[in-house]
C-alpha cells in the first residue's frame, strides 16, 4: 500500500469517528427514558471500528506527530460533542454533586444518608433539592473513600463543570499511556485504542464517573514503578486507594517490586485525606460499602452462573449460602491478586483487572475501564473487544425505563462475553503454539 492511500485511509477513519459520534449524540436517549437506548449502544460498538483500523494503519503512516495530535485532537472533539448529552447511562453524577454540596454546607458526608431529615437544608435550594431527588439509594450512606469525597467537594459544583472534569482525566489517562508506550519503543498513537475506545468517552463524557480519578492515579503509580521510582509510585497507589477501593489488589504486585519496608508509604495519602472526615465513625464511614459488598448484584460473568450450579439462589442477600459464595469469589480475587505479584506490572495489572471482571458479582460497564488501560499497554485484543461489547450490559435500562424491572434481556451475558471469550481462547492458543516452536527450534 503507497503512502498516499495509507495517508488518506487514517483521515477517512478520523471523519468517521467524528461524524459517528455526532451522529450518536443525535439519537442518544434523553433522561426521560422516552427512547430505547439498543440503536444508540450498537452505534456505539460500530464506532469501535475507526480505532481498530488507525491501529492497523499505524505502521505504514509518517507524519508521526500529525497523526498523533489527529488521533488527540479527534479524541478532544468527541468528547467536547458528548457533553451536550444528558447523562443517562447512570446516575452516580448526582450522588458526586449533592455529596460535594453537603460538604461545602459544613455537614460530613459520612454521617447522614441524603434522604435524612437533617440534609433538609441542604436542599432549601431548587437546584440541589432536584440533585437530591435524583440521587440512587438515598437510604444509604455515601460509599465514596474520602480522597473521592475530597474531589467531590472541591470540584463537583455543577453536572457541567465535573463532566469536563472526567473528560480531562481521561484524556490524561491516554496521555500517560502513549508515554509509557513510547518507553518501552512502541509507537505512542497506539494510545488511539483508549482515546478512541467507546468504553472511556461513554463513562467520562456522558457517566462522569470518578472510576477515571483513580484509574488515572493507578496508571501514574504503574507508570512510576515501571520506571523504578518506588517511593512516588507507592503514593500515588495509597492515593488510588483512597480513592477507590479496587487498587489494594495491586499492593502486593507493588511490595514485591519495591520492598515491604516501605508499605506505609500506602498510607500516606490515606491518613491526610481523612483527617476532615474523623467526626464520623468506622461504622458509619463504611456503612454505604457493606451494604453494596453484601447485598448489591448486576451483571455479573460468572457468580450468577456458579451460584445456580451449586443450587443457591445467588441473587439473595439474605441466604447465608450466597453470603459464602461472594466470600469464596473474594478469596478467589485475592489469590489472583498474590498470584501475580512476581508479573511484570503491566501484565499484573491487566491480569488483576481481568480476575475482578470476572468474579465481581456486580458488574457495571464502567469498572472495565481498569480492564481497558493496561489492556492497550498489553496488546490484549480479548480485553479490549470485551470493554466493548460490556456496553450490551446497558439494555437493561430499557426495562428500567418501561417497568421499573432491573433484569438484564435474555442472552445478555452471552452476547457481552462469547466474542471474547473466542479471542482469548484463539491468543492463547497462538501463544502457547509459538512457545513450543520456539522450544523445537532450540
Amino acid at each position: 500500500m503507497s503512502r498516499f492511500p495509507v495517508t488518506t485511509c487514517y483521515w477517512l477513519a478520523t471523519l468517521l469517528f467524528l461524524c459517528g459520534w455526532w451522529i450518536w449524540a443525535q439519537i442518544a436517549p434523553g433522561l426521560d427514558g422516552s427512547l430505547s437506548i439498543l440503536p444508540s449502544i450498537l452505534g456505539a460498538l460500530i464506532l469501535l471500528i475507526p480505532a481498530a483500523v488507525v491501529y492497523w494503519l499505524i505502521p505504514r503512516l509518517s507524519s508521526h506527530r500529525i497523526t498523533l495530535s489527529g488521533i488527540v485532537l479527534a479524541a478532544l472533539a468527541v468528547r467536547v460533542l458528548l457533553l451536550s448529552v444528558d447523562p443517562f447511562l447512570s446516575d452516580d453524577l448526582w450522588r458526586y454533586l449533592w455529596d460535594g454540596e453537603v460538604q461545602r454546607s459544613g455537614i460530613d458526608p459520612y454521617l447522614a444518608a441524603p434522604a435524612d431529615a437533617v440534609l433538609d437544608p441542604v436542599a432549601m435550594d431548587p437546584h440541589w433539592n432536584e440533585v437530591r431527588s435524583r440521587v440512587n439509594h438515598p437510604a444509604i450512606r455515601t460509599i465514596y473513600p474520602p480522597m473521592s469525597q475530597l474531589w467531590f467537594r472541591f470540584v463537583a459544583l455543577g453536572e457541567t463543570g465535573w463532566r469536563i472534569f472526567t473528560v480531562l482525566l481521561d484524556l490524561a489517562v491516554g496521555a500517560v499511556l502513549a508515554v509509557a508506550l513510547r518507553r518501552r519503543g512502541r509507537d505512542p498513537r497506539e494510545a488511539v485504542l483508549w482515546w478512541w475506545h467507546p468504553l472511556p468517552i461513554l463513562e467520562c463524557a456522558v457517566g462522569a464517573h470518578v472510576e477515571v480519578l483513580a484509574l488515572l492515579m493507578t496508571v501514574v503509580a504503574f507508570f512510576w514503578l515501571d520506571g523504578q521510582k518506588g517511593t512516588r509510585a507507592l503514593v500515588m497507589l495509597g492515593a488510588a486507594i483512597a480513592t477507590k477501593f479496587l487498587p489494594l489488589g495491586w499492593i502486593p504486585l507493588f511490595l514485591n517490586k519495591i520492598g515491604y519496608r516501605r508499605g506505609w508509604l500506602l498510607l500516606v495519602a490515606g491518613i491526610l485525606s481523612g483527617l476532615p472526615y474523623l467526626d464520623s465513625h468506622f461504622s458509619q464511614v463504611t456503612e454505604g460499602l457493606r451494604e453494596f459488598s453484601t447485598g448489591w448484584y448486576s451483571g455479573d460473568i460468572l457468580f450468577r452462573p456458579v451460584g445456580f450450579l451449586i443450587g443457591i439462589d445467588p441473587e439473595n442477600r439474605h441466604d447465608s449460602a450466597s453470603q459464602y459464595l461472594r466470600l469464596v469469589f473474594l478469596a478467589t480475587w485475592l489469590a489472583a491478586c498474590w498470584y501475580c505479584r512476581k508479573m511484570e506490572p503491566w501484565r499484573g495489572f491487566l491480569l488483576v483487572s481481568l480476575a475482578f471482571v470476572l468474579l465481581t458479582p456486580t458488574l457495571h460497564p464502567w469498572y472495565l475501564l481498569w480492564l481497558l488501560a493496561p489492556a492497550v499497554m498489553e496488546r490484549s485484543g480479548g480485553s479490549i473487544l470485551l470493554c466493548a461489547t460490556i456496553l450490551l450490559q446497558y439494555r437493561v435500562l430499557d426495562g428500567w425505563w418501561a417497568q421499573q424491572s432491573w433484569e438484564m434481556p435474555d442472552g445478555t451475558r452471552w452476547l457481552v462475553i462469547s466474542a471474547p471469550l473466542l479471542w482469548f481462547i484463539v491468543s492463547e492458543c497462538r501463544r502457547r503454539f509459538s512457545s513450543g516452536s520456539v522450544l523445537e527450534s532450540r
